[in-house]
């Protein structure tokens, strides 16, 4: 999850970071901060976010006019507008706004503002294997144990944790992504490029075996992982 924080001040900004990191943790998402002093500079990064955090009093372009040129570049975020004025709420929703935030942002607030916005996102699990080995479930290609010895494949690196596929199983999001194609090997369907009569071809190219009696069930959950990706569920 990339979140942008657009605020003119230092100590605003950081009590924003500080809002949504203690409420990420504790909700166990993955996600990145970036911060922006001003509507200019983070319109002209050009980043793709999921939630952008928006001062309404700037210097230079204010924050609904921000707003404005952000969503006419096809932006697609969940916007939250932070502001002094209690009556802006009207004016945000030109600009499809997601929630409003009053400065001081205060913690059971903004607590209820992520409740809401997590019901849109659906926000990925983190996987905190140990305090150097950290990784979002989607981040995961496929899991395979073999020897009593588990490896999770990325498209960055592989991860050894000290878990058996059992408690990294129930660890994992139950949202129909990973499945078992054969005996000790998991895959997540998202990074699944195609399936054959005996193997499963996956977006980095690794080619996995899939077992005869599985492969049905395999078909079916990749349909219905693509249909409800199509319905936005």
């Amino acid at each position: 999850m990339r979140i942008a924080i657009v605020e003119d001040k230092a100590e605003d900004q950081e009590t924003l970071r500080e809002l949504f990191s203690r409420e990420a943790r504790a909700r166990e998402w993955a996600y990145t901060v970036e911060t922006y002093p001003s509507g200019e500079s983070f319109l002209a990064a050009g980043g793709k976010f999921d939630i952008v955090f928006l001062d309404v009093v700037m210097g230079g372009i204010d924050g609904l006019e921000t707003a404005r040129r952000y969503r006419s570049g096809g932006g697609k975020a969940q916007v939250v507008f932070v502001t002094v004025e209690v009556d802006f709420a009207v004016e945000g929703y030109e600009v499809e706004a997601a929630a409003f935030l009053v400065k001081p942002a205060e913690e059971e607030r903004f607590h209820q503002v992520l409740d809401r916005l997590a019901r849109k996102l659906k926000p990925d699990v983190l996987l905190d294997f140990s305090p150097d080995m950290e990784l979002s479930a989607g981040a995961i290609l496929y899991v395979a144990a073999s020897d009593h010895c588990l490896k999770v494949h990325t498209a960055v690196r592989d991860c050894f944790p000290d878990l058996s596929m059992g408690e990294l199983r129930s660890r994992l999001p139950e949202d129909g992504r990973f499945v078992e194609c054969s005996r000790g090997i998991l895959v997540n369907l998202d990074h699944v490029s195609r399936i054959e009569a005996k193997a499963i071809l996956m977006d980095d190219g690794a080619r996995l075996p899939v077992s005869r009696r599985r492969r049905q069930a395999l078909v079916d959950a990749m349909a219905d992982r693509k249909f409800n990706d199509v319905r936005g569920d």
